[in-house]
């Protein structure tokens, strides 16, 4: 595709854009991407495309670099919903943020309902007795995790990989979240 150069190496004329925007929008479509979020999605990749244009070296077309770079971006989305989900199912484990979390349980009036914070409680100690139920080789890593370490740290002290940190981890809160959730609710804490 013969492209008109600009003094910073890109130039599209608005065809161009039309077209790449066509493309763009069919592959995100095809990932699955509604509509809306396909257009934001877009508009996200020709934006990151253009800051990081300097790295196009012209080894494929230019329609192609920037679909590539779109793909990257619905990745990115994808694993931010995602961090944001499970962000939203973690059980804090700190007593003190019991009765905070427990109010917006009882719809944010500020002050939570007795039982409210009964049940959050309720299922703190079903999170401690999870984790003290976990293998030491997963209960030590995410211990070290919730302290505030760093996956390097926390591979320096274990003499493992930091790779095998981030499985350790994800295990230990897979097999938490999988014990606290098949808890029957009436069960005793």
């Amino acid at each position: 595709m013969p492209r008109d150069q600009s003094a910073d190496g890109w130039n599209l004329t608005q065809e161009d854009f039309q077209r790449i925007h066509r493309k763009i929008f069919a592959t995100l479509k095809g990932l699955r991407a509604s509509d809306e979020e396909a257009e934001e999605l877009a508009q996200e990749a020709f934006l990151q495309a253009f800051r990081s244009r300097a790295t196009f070296r012209g080894q494929s077309q230019l329609d192609t670099w920037i679909v590539g770079v779109a793909k990257k971006v619905w990745l990115q989305a994808r694993r931010d919903a995602t961090r944001k989900k499970r962000a939203r199912q973690e059980v804090p484990l700190e007593p003190d943020r019991v009765e905070a979390e427990a109010s917006t349980w009882a719809g944010g009036s500020g002050t939570p309902s007795p039982q409210a914070v009964f049940e959050q409680r309720r299922r703190l100690e079903r999170v401690k007795r999870a984790f003290l139920a976990l293998p030491r080789e997963l209960q030590r890593p995410l211990k070290l995790f919730l302290e505030g370490k760093t996956y390097a740290e926390i591979a320096e002290a274990l003499k493992v990989k930091t790779s095998q940190v981030s499985s350790l981890i994800h295990r230990a809160r897979q097999k938490l979240r999988r014990a606290v959730e098949d808890r029957p609710a009436d069960s005793a804490p």
